[in-house]
């Protein structure tokens, strides 16, 4: 693992492109927002890299650092865990050289012994999580949980990397249908999913023969972001994967208890995920300068609005956002949402007694079904 790990920071790969853009994209205006709560901000790197890639581009602690100088200068504590000297140290000259020490402090040691120790000398303060570690078993459900049960008068977010072929060769599907699943091997391997994952609810996603690799991937984060809502309600996850066509690499998964904040996440993650897609398909083609925006698709849209209006009479326009993302999140943007919502209106299916202006509506508007 440490060969790979050494390859993995000599330039970003693909998916490694996807992950860092999703976080550049939500921390400058989580940054600018939570820095108006007033509680000073703590962010926590645990598997945070030498802080830049041998090709010059920035990795995740530049990427935090850069953000927090900008939106929260004097306000906020950046650590930075790294277990490997070498990491370490070209990460605390590279901080030095930023000019960021201080603000930031580089930490050598075990991720899994350091962070556990965090949460005892935390107050009031905003929390910020992330955790890209090489593989699933680094990031335990028992790491997150006492930042998950955090008061809820406090603002935490949580981003976990979720390593997907590993977590297959964990499960060891295979290994299980020819009726090897009681070896000792196989049982400490799977002993170290139910750490993972907070629980046994992902052996009948794995182990099912219903379900195609895809299938499994999705469900079995579905699930786990499940147990994070049972913390932190407002989750959301995106693969990263090379192409369209080439298998998950990771899952780029989110908590929080804001819904302010998953709307952020939503964004960055449908910018970054969908944009890398349309360049992998369509680079070097007549294509190419279609943008990536025009290839989301609207298809059951407006059915999921008008059922959220139907269970809900008078929800805002606002509220009613926040559903569909929180249902489906990733799959439609708001410009396609505020079109939809509009042409109902506008044809009469939808009703808008709210007072205003002029014909346009705006994030306050009540919605109600016409025929009832």
């Amino acid at each position: 693992m440490t060969e790979q790990e050494d390859e993995f920071f000599e330039g970003k790969r693909p998916w490694s492109i996807i992950k860092d853009e999703v976080l550049r994209s939500y921390l400058s205006p989580y940054m600018a927002k939570v820095n108006r709560l007033g509680q000073s901000i703590i962010l926590v790197d645990g598997f945070a890299g030498p802080g830049v890639f041998d090709d010059g581009l920035d990795g995740s602690p530049l990427i935090i650092c850069k953000a927090a100088e900008k939106f929260a200068a004097g306000k906020y504590k950046a650590f930075f865990i790294n277990k490997k000297k070498k990491y370490h140290d070209k990460l605390e000259s590279v901080l030095r050289k930023g000019g960021w020490l201080g603000a930031a402090t580089p930490i050598l040691g075990d991720t899994t012994e350091i962070l556990p120790l965090l949460p005892n000398l935390l107050g009031n303060q905003t929390v910020f999580l992330y955790l890209d570690p090489f593989g699933p078993t680094g990031s335990p459900f028992s790491l997150l949980e006492p930042f998950l049960k955090r008061s809820k008068v406090h603002s935490t977010e949580i981003v976990v990397m979720m390593h997907m072929p590993i977590a297959h060769r964990l499960a060891a599907r295979n290994a299980v249908e020819s009726g090897k699943g009681d070896h000792p091997k196989i049982q400490k391997f799977h002993q170290a999913m139910s750490r993972i994952f907070g629980g046994d609810y992902w052996k009948p996603i794995m182990f099912s023969s219903d379900l195609t690799t895809e299938d499994r991937e999705s469900q079995l984060i579905s699930a786990y972001c499940d147990n994070l809502a049972a913390y932190l309600p407002y989750t959301g996850f995106c693969p990263v994967r090379e192409g369209e066509n080439d298998r998950v690499k990771y899952f780029f998964v989110f908590a929080s208890r804001h819904p302010d904040a998953m709307l952020l996440m939503h964004d960055a993650m449908l910018k970054a995920y969908f944009k890398r897609i349309h360049e992998d398909a369509y680079e070097g083609t007549l294509f190419e300068n279609i943008d990536w925006k025009d290839s989301l698709s609207k298809k059951g849209l407006k059915e999921a609005i008008v059922e959220n209006v139907k269970i809900q009479p008078g929800i805002t326009r606002k509220t009613l956002w926040i559903n569909i993302v929180h249902r489906y999140f990733m799959k439609y943007q708001k410009s396609d949402f505020l079109l939809v919502v509009q042409q109902l209106v506008d044809s009469g299916e939808l009703i808008c007694p709210t007072p205003r202006k002029t014909k346009r509506l705006n994030e306050s508007c009540e919605l109600f079904l016409a025929n009832e």
